[in-house]
């Protein structure tokens, strides 16, 4: 690389995180955009998420100056900053203010910079790691606007890379620049660029802003230690960390991971570009009050990762792009791409995909065929089964024929049913004749029982009153000699009285 590099020996100790590269690229480097960053990622991308890169001495990026022909300038809905947590953990809300010029904000925001003057960047981090909780600062951030004059290099609302030649047409923030205006302790989140975009990061004016960054390769290890520290937001969506509120202390996690990971930091000057690599998560604040502008670009290499790249379902208006009308559109614009082993390798996997998606579809329709005809077979069954309605009884006398029968099948059924209708008052009326025919004959019966019951007791009073005769004839012929006689009179009387119990 005909540029000179400036770079820090990577620390295992996990008490401290490395600079990144820093690259100076000749004029001739710096007027091919694309020739140049995909130089960059091939040389660092693997262990590094990001280099600055300070332009040649003679480039500007805007002749007007960045004070009063900005002071009447809006900034549109700036965010308050609010993060809460502890331990170096901390989820951020964003508060959107009303809208407020250049010129305030910039007053207010001067007010802090005294904070972070003359400070050295262990210092400056000290500070912002001490501080994030208090006093929630004012971010302007996500402003469609750009600050770069017509027909400079590496200016970013005219930049092409392979993203503005396949889109057809501008995603803002993506293929047309950003805008942000910071203050002291103004944050970004961790996150990646969306669909894993690579970055583009100018300050034009003021304050530093300082980054963190971890390499692609190591970037499931932060995603792990975040699921870990935010299970709730994980459960509700598996790619919060693109909701970009997910603040972690990048020391408490290295100190976790035993310095286990890819990661670095740079303090970025006004005139200075950051480049983030496609996939790398990176994170910052502002030491001031500060103007700077950003932009997505997409190398060929990019390629390989935009198949894997998941996307936030959680809004509307997430960033999506067609991989189909990517390529065709591409390839539309730039027909000298078509043998690159990158290109050929999408259409490799896009063609690979659409297969699997034809086959998914026909085996969705083939199941759906089986279950309609499963449903069909079982309505089919029920169909054949016989329903049976009972027929209304008709009241009053029964017609000796049958009614019409509406089949054969049901034809021996209704006449048994007619016949066993028409006989029904005629084992009514048999049954009430054996009824009394039973009642009668026990009414006899017990008839009979009492004649016998009189007959008995006639028979006993005759049997007694001979005895008794006999005896009061004795009587009279002769005077009583024995008690005897008079207790045997006795006895037959009792008798007499039982009897006649019996019998009543």
């Amino acid at each position: 690389m005909a540029s000179t590099s400036t770079m820090q020996s990577r620390e295992s100790d996990s008490n401290t995180i490395p600079f990144c590269p820093i690259v100076h690229p000749t004029q001739k480097e710096f007027n091919d955009f694309n020739t140049y960053i995909e130089k960059l990622e091939k040389e660092y991308s693997q262990n590094y998420g990001m280099v600055k890169v300070v332009p040649p001495k003679s480039w500007k990026a805007r002749q007007a100056d960045y004070e009063e022909s900005l002071d009447d300038k809006m900034i549109v809905g700036p965010i308050e900053q609010n993060p809460y947590g502890k331990g170096g953990i901390y989820e951020c809300i964003h508060i959107m203010k009303k809208s407020i010029p250049f010129r305030e904000y910039k007053k207010k925001a001067r007010d802090f910079d005294k904070v972070t003057d003359n400070k050295t960047i262990e210092k400056v981090e000290d500070l912002f790691w001490k501080n994030i909780s208090f006093s929630p600062p004012l971010y302007g951030s996500d402003m469609q606007m750009s600050l770069f004059d017509d027909g400079v290099k590496w200016n970013m609302k005219e930049m092409r890379s392979i993203m503005n030649d396949g889109l057809t047409s501008n995603i803002a923030g993506v293929n047309t620049p950003y805008l942000y205006i910071g203050s002291w302790k103004t944050l970004f989140a961790w996150h990646k660029e969306d669909l894993d975009l690579g970055a583009l990061n100018y300050l034009h004016y003021g304050k530093p802003k300082f980054w963190y960054c971890i390499a692609r390769s190591d970037a499931h290890k932060l995603e792990s230690f975040a699921k870990a520290n935010f299970a709730e937001s994980f459960a509700k969506c598996p790619e919060f960390l693109r909701h970009k509120t997910t603040v972690i202390n990048p020391y408490q996690m290295i100190k976790k991971l035993k310095g286990d990971i890819k990661i670095s930091k740079m303090s970025q000057e006004a005139g200075e570009f950051i480049v983030v690599f496609s996939g790398a998560y990176h994170h910052g604040f502002n030491w001031g009050y500060n103007i700077a502008e950003a932009v997505n670009y997409a190398t060929l290499g990019w390629l390989d990762f935009f198949p894997q790249s998941k996307q936030c379902r959680c809004a509307s208006d997430n960033v999506s792009i067609d991989h189909n009308d990517f390529i065709l559109t591409l390839l539309k614009n730039r027909p000298e791409l078509k043998n690159r082993t990158e290109v050929k390798n999408f259409q490799a996997w896009l063609k690979q995909k659409q297969l699997e998606e034809q086959e998914n579809m026909a085996s969705e329709e083939e199941t759906s065929k089986e279950q309609n005809s499963s449903e069909e077979q079982v309505e089919m069954k029920k169909s054949m089964i016989p329903v049976v309605v009972p027929e209304k009884k008709k009241r009053g006398r029964k017609s000796k024929k049958a009614a019409t029968i509406e089949s054969d099948e049901d034809s021996n059924n209704h006449k048994a049913e007619t016949r066993e209708n028409s006989t029904e008052p005629q084992r009514i009326q048999k049954k009430i004749q054996k009824a009394e025919k039973q009642s009668k004959q026990k009414l006899k019966k017990e008839q009979n029982q009492q004649k016998k019951s009189v007959k008995n007791l006639n028979e006993a009073n005759k049997a007694l009153s001979s005895p008794i005769q006999q005896t009061e004839q004795s009587l009279t012929q002769s005077p009583p000699q024995s008690n005897r006689k008079t207790s045997r009179k006795n006895s037959l009387n009792m008798e007499v009285e039982k009897v006649e119990q019996e019998v009543n």
